[in-house]
């Protein structure tokens, strides 16, 4: 628990809460320094509201999510992991949309809907005893009504990804019906199959402090490394639900437009996209 977290504790946790400590707790929330759960975040605001006024709330809670908005997209360096996969490591994935934008009722309801919310793919990754996931984030379907470029790549043969950040190990359980933020499990049909979809109540883990949010864990199963060289990752997958079947590539392109954060930099765009099983990838090249 962190100095913040300790301090937050204590003053919810006074027999009486006041107007100024709870406006207190609110601008450390918005700040990101600690988590608060519905229920808290809901009482302290209304407390707070003898302090502040409607509209200094409304500020706070839209900082709060610009700030876990930035959280979600920063991004990692593919070099940190270079070190933990060699060729023919062995490692098990999981394939999650993620859902954001969504009111608890939607949330809810296991069916999608066209509006503000948006979906993208997160695929991470395990290999041998690392104690940590390797991930991507995949800019897929995009809407509700969009093609997902994973489960039909012909119709999007290069993805651009994100590098994520170390992840801890529990997100290879994220999307399949276990409940893993406490706010509900909801029954999804999509692609042809019929899954028990985890919820994150606005927020949690993955959703903004107005809206919630829903991971579905698409596909998941064993994946193996192929080649592994500096700018080009081979990857053979055997997933339950068969979205992820056989040969993937990661492909980094050099770039010299990134902008320099540091001396580490890894001035590569990625791409990911279907490999012919015959080592030929989409774009034709051979590269057995």
């Amino acid at each position: 628990m962190n100095e913040y977290e300790t301090f937050v504790k204590k003053l919810l946790e006074l027999e009486n809460n006041d107007p100024l400590s709870m406006a207190l707790v609110l601008e450390i929330w918005s700040d990101g320094n600690v988590d608060l759960d519905e229920d808290t975040l809901k009482k302290v605001k209304e407390v707070a509201l003898d302090w502040y006024d409607n509209e200094k709330i409304d500020k706070l809670f839209k900082k709060r999510e610009t700030k876990k908005e930035g959280e979600d997209e920063e991004e990692g360096n593919w070099k940190d992991f270079e070190p933990y996969i060699k060729e023919n490591d062995e490692g098990e994935f999981v394939l999650q949309e993620h859902e954001r934008g969504l009111t608890e009722e939607q949330a809810k309801s296991g069916r999608r809907f066209e509006g503000k919310e948006n979906i993208h793919c997160d695929l991470r990754l395990k290999f041998n005893n690392n104690d940590f996931l390797i991930g991507f984030t995949l800019a897929t379907p995009g809407t509700a009504h969009g093609i997902n470029k994973i489960v039909e790549p012909d119709k999007g043969k290069v993805l651009l990804v994100g590098v994520k950040k170390r992840q801890p190990i529990a997100w290879l359980d994220v999307g399949k019906g276990k409940d893993m933020f406490k706010s509900g499990v909801v029954e999804m049909n999509l692609y042809g199959n019929k899954y028990k979809a985890d919820l994150s109540s606005s927020g949690q883990v993955g959703s903004t402090a107005y809206t919630w949010s829903r991971f579905t864990a698409i596909d998941y199963g064993r994946v193996k490394a192929g080649k592994q060289d500096k700018h080009y990752k081979e990857f053979f997958f055997d997933g339950k639900y068969g979205i992820l079947k056989g040969r993937w590539i990661v492909q980094g392109v050099p770039s010299e437009n990134m902008k320099e954060k540091g001396a580490e930099i890894d001035k590569r765009v990625w791409f990911f996209s279907k490999g012919g099983d015959n080592g030929t990838d989409t774009n034709g090249q051979d590269n057995k």
